[in-house]
């Protein structure tokens, strides 16, 4: 389990080279990778790796290095490659930090250390649809998200003449992207979500998608209303993810567009198996998005940015307290008897709704002692249930040198959860 992820990814150890050996070395190889930088665009060839890196008004600013790479499988280059030129932009090394895999090799699998995986717009390409909606892509992508990655998938120019299209793990169907807003072209509203508990942009609270790049809010990345919507032509959004599309009950719509007089999503997340899956009927490879033009936009240099980041991480953190009352945490790991841990409730956790059959500990991912696996005590007398667990201190796999211990498992709705405490080794 991979509870965080951090962009950039440029200072990775082990970094990925083009000849992709991010398998383990008796593993079967990944599929071959297409690294050219070049596409065909009506007719003429285009050097991507060459499209415009920087634009007035968006802030670049270094982050923190480390982290997995991203991957984009691909169907075909739809109405562009404004995908290519907004991973550039974020500073994103093609062939190190990114790869482009055909949509094909998708039911392969992917390959370990993938942080982001990416479908964008295919249009109309059937062999494409057919090998996402094969039953081994979608293990794949299934498989993909319980690692904690995030997948972005593009719904909207995904489909095929007869009206089938990519599906999102977690989700029902495929937006109908005949269903258009002919009353306005321009019409695309930041939701309540993504502007925060306060209403006002700028502030706080914003989304991090709405932040950008940076992570900060109120500066030159940030997306408005303005920025989300088209900078010329028409078609923000083909199809809404409510005709012909069911979310997951517990998605969070972060951008609606008005559909003859009714406001629809058309950008939303959520978390499934463990992992963070964005979706989108967006046109987003049409020269109309802000910037105007064929190189980055504002929506997917602030969506990929958001994917891989740690703030997309659906893993919950949880406040440990091993050996709770002990201070420090002392383990003989030469003992035959067990170490208490309590996972601490709080206001904004409620431990009753941890799976006990889930939880592990230490380097060894010891199962909890008894068979019960746990017992509800609130052990820092906060007024807070906390969920107290035992683990035999031999299956820890606690050496000396050890300065923390963690626990993982999952909540009762699968969610992954994530906690640690410092310990100190004693002979």
């Amino acid at each position: 389990m991979r509870p965080t992820k951090i962009l950039p990814l440029l200072a990775v150890a082990g970094l990925i080279a083009c000849q992709d050996q991010s398998t383990a070395p008796d593993a079967e190889p990944s599929p071959a990778l297409d690294v050219a930088t070049t596409t065909t665009i009506g007719g003429a060839e285009v050097d991507f790796s060459l499209l415009p890196s920087t634009q007035p008004g968006l802030k670049r600013v270094p982050l923190a290095s480390g982290g997995g790479v991203i991957r984009v499988y691909k169907g075909d280059e739809g109405w562009g490659t404004r995908e290519n030129a907004s991973l550039i932009h974020l500073g994103l090394v093609l062939g190190t930090d990114w790869f482009i895999h055909p949509i094909a090799a998708l039911g392969a699998g992917v390959p370990a250390g993938t942080d982001v995986v990416i479908l964008p717009p295919n249009v109309f390409n059937a062999a494409a649809v057919a090998a996402q909606n094969s039953a081994a892509a979608q293990a794949a992508m299934t498989a993909f998200l319980a690692t904690g990655g995030s997948l972005v998938v593009d719904l909207a120019d995904n489909r095929t003449r007869t009206g089938d299209g990519y599906t999102a793990p977690g989700s029902v169907g495929h937006p109908n992207s005949g269903v258009r807003s002919f009353n306005d072209c321009r019409n695309g509203d930041l939701t309540a979500v993504s502007i925060g508990p306060d209403g006002l942009l700028g502030t706080a609270d914003d989304h991090p998608w709405v932040k950008g790049p940076d992570g900060v809010e109120g500066t030159g990345d940030d997306m408005d209303n303005t920025r989300v919507d088209m900078g010329t032509s028409c078609w923000l959004a083909h199809g809404n993810l409510a005709d012909g599309f069911t979310l997951p009950t517990d998605a969070d719509v972060l951008v609606t567009q008005n559909f003859q007089g009714v406001d629809k999503p058309v950008m939303a997340e959520y978390c499934h198996n463990g992992g963070r899956v964005i979706v989108t009927t967006f046109t987003s490879d049409f020269f109309g998005n802000n910037p105007v033009g064929g190189g980055w936009s504002y929506k997917l240099v602030n969506t990929y940015a958001y994917a891989a980041s740690t703030a997309s991480s659906c893993v919950i953190p949880v406040d440990l307290d091993i050996k709770p009352g002990s201070d420090p945490n002392s383990i003989n790991t030469k003992s035959k008897g067990v170490i208490p841990v309590a996972i601490l409730g709080s206001a904004t956790f409620d431990v009753a709704d941890v799976d006990v059959m889930t939880l592990v500990f230490g380097p060894n991912a010891a199962s909890p002692a008894h068979e019960a696996g746990g017992h509800i005590e609130d052990v820092n007398a906060d007024g807070f249930d906390d969920l107290v667990s035992h683990y035999p201190t031999q299956d820890v796999g606690l050496v000396p040198g050890d300065i923390e211990a963690c626990v993982d498992g999952a909540t009762l709705g699968g969610t992954p959860i994530h906690g640690c405490d410092a310990v100190n080794i004693v002979k």
